[in-house]
């Protein structure tokens, strides 16, 4: 996919994969809900990657993946980091994630949130 050179992207990706989602839960004693839940879903994926300057970039993942049998049973995942070089071996990274289920499974939020912010070392 091509972005006009306004925008001044490196990288644009969008793809499509079939999964099989196995997950095997550990549920508090006494819970009657299943605990190994397999699902077939579509998984689409959107990448931007953009690179401001020599060791300065931006990174935006969205993932939407809809169960293949029922497609209001789906979880979207977004995702962006920044990263900026500090030394020649040494970048700070901050990232943001966003995880929405519409079914969550037994004792899980439907919406989850992570920030991180990370020193990497490069060797």
């Amino acid at each position: 996919m091509d972005v006009p050179a306004a925008f001044g992207a490196d990288e644009n990706v969008v793809s499509l994969a079939a999964v099989l989602d196995h997950e095997n839960y550990r549920l508090e004693s006494g819970s009657t809900a299943d605990e190994v839940i397999s699902v077939e879903r579509w998984s689409w994926r959107a990448k931007f990657d953009h690179e401001f300057s020599t060791g300065a970039t931006f990174q935006h993942v969205s993932f939407w993946m809809p169960r293949m049998t029922n497609r209001v049973d789906y979880i979207v995942d977004v995702s962006n980091s920044l990263s900026t070089r500090l030394l020649s071996n040494l970048s700070l990274v901050i990232t943001h994630s966003y995880i929405h289920e519409a079914f969550p499974p037994p004792g899980a939020v439907r919406d989850d949130q992570r920030l991180g912010v990370v020193f990497r070392v490069s060797l």
